[in-house]
């Protein structure tokens, strides 16, 4: 029994370090810059308290197949059209994704940001990478 109780609760710990960026950064805005998208948001934990973070979530997810799905440096915007964050939270990023990169044909998919994006110390992180401050300019946009 020991050991099942142990596994449960490292399984539990590693779910606890995953995503859930919303509970504690709010406002999730998704922004352009370069050509490449950026979820933007007012996160708490950094070194000042609350700050403006962004992250390029083309480092987070990727089409499959017409599907959004996490993997790292995915660039899914190459492959995917009309992208925007919806639901109450604002944490569903949804777009029209060609579903063979060769042919015409587009689905409709959607991914919780949630589950894959972290705060870590204030900045917005997906698979270890991440941690950059908004554009000064942006902040007001929050």
């Amino acid at each position: 029994m020991g050991t099942v109780t142990t596994f449960l609760c490292l399984v539990l710990v590693a779910i606890g370090e995953n995503g859930e960026y919303s509970s504690h950064c709010g406002r999730p805005t998704l922004l352009w810059h370069d050509d490449a998208p950026f979820l933007g948001s007012l996160c708490d934990g950094g070194p000042k308290g609350t700050q403006c973070t962004e992250l390029d979530i083309g480092r987070c997810y990727g089409n499959k197949g017409g599907q959004l799905a996490a993997f790292k440096d995915g660039d899914y915007y190459n492959t995917c059209k009309d992208c925007s964050l919806k639901r109450e939270l604002q944490t569903t990023l949804s777009c029209y994704c060609l579903r063979d990169p060769a042919g015409p044909t587009y689905s409709y998919t959607e991914i919780d940001t949630d589950k894959d994006i972290e705060n870590k110390d204030g900045f917005l992180t997906c698979f270890g990478g991440g941690q950059k401050l908004c554009r000064p300019d942006e902040g007001r946009l929050f």
